[in-house]
């Protein structure tokens, strides 16, 4: 692990411009960025990549360490908010940790990939997204990855807890272009009314409960223990779905 990612997870303290220090928030947590990092190590192709959404920048520090010695490298991110929300900390710990093979977009997601796509299609060999969290943010972000990503490459999205993030990612996994290759995942956490309520309908019969129960009650019994928090799909074909192409997603 780089020495400075070690030590901000040790600390859980960054430091501004001015050396004062800063409560670590709003990252990939240490289970995530050796995840990231596997992914990186197992598929030595990957040189070219993005990030949309650096904040602290613990994500593009795991990133650019993991390539870091391939030829060709260089990490590009995407945040309009590096030098007003998170005071520029996340670019200066690249550059504190030694990284020179980046470069800052300080534009909107919206606003920013298409102009990437425009100018240089199918590019990417990863990409990470963790940006604004709403359904149609993560779906514009996602839709613009697919057309850089090349053929091979791997689609990185965090924050999969976010229900409107899930929906996409159960979206995604329609496409007959990706497959999911890895996943972080943890418990699934429920109140104590909630498991409560698990544990008695549990034992009826799954046909009754469909009869006699809200859809929301039988989601509960049937719903995986673990909740995913950060996936991985790779882009195994080009994306060459139909004008009128669908399949239903949850």
């Amino acid at each position: 692990m780089n020495w400075l990612i070690q030590n901000i997870y040790t600390t859980g303290k960054v430091q501004d411009a001015n050396g004062l220090d800063v409560d670590l928030a709003d990252c990939i947590d240490p289970r995530e960025g050796e995840f990231l990092t596997k992914i990186i190590h197992d598929n030595p192709q990957i040189k070219r990549t993005l990030e949309i959404g650096c904040a602290y920048g613990l994500s593009a520090l795991h990133i650019c360490s993991a390539v870091d010695g391939r030829e060709g490298a260089a990490h590009t991110i995407i945040d309009p908010f590096q030098h007003t929300q998170w005071q520029g900390i996340g670019t200066a710990n690249l550059t504190k940790a030694g990284f020179h093979n980046w470069e800052l977009i300080e534009k909107r997601s919206e606003h920013a990939l298409p102009e990437l796509e425009a100018k240089d299609t199918a590019s990417y060999d990863l990409v990470l997204i963790d940006g604004w969290h709403t359904f149609d943010h993560t779906l514009v972000d996602t839709f613009y990855a697919t057309r850089l990503l090349k053929v091979g490459g791997i689609l990185i999205v965090d924050d999969v807890n976010f229900p409107a993030v899930r929906s996409v990612i159960n979206h995604l996994l329609t496409y007959p272009c990706y497959r999911q290759v890895g996943s972080v995942d943890r418990p699934r956490p429920l109140s104590r009314r909630q498991h409560l309520l698990r544990s008695v309908v549990s034992s009826i019969p799954k046909q009754k409960r469909e009869l006699f129960l809200s859809s929301y009650v039988c989601q509960l019994v049937d719903a995986p223990g673990t909740q995913s928090l950060m996936v991985a799909l790779k882009k195994v074909a080009s994306d060459d779905r139909s004008w009128d192409w669908h399949e239903p997603f949850a």
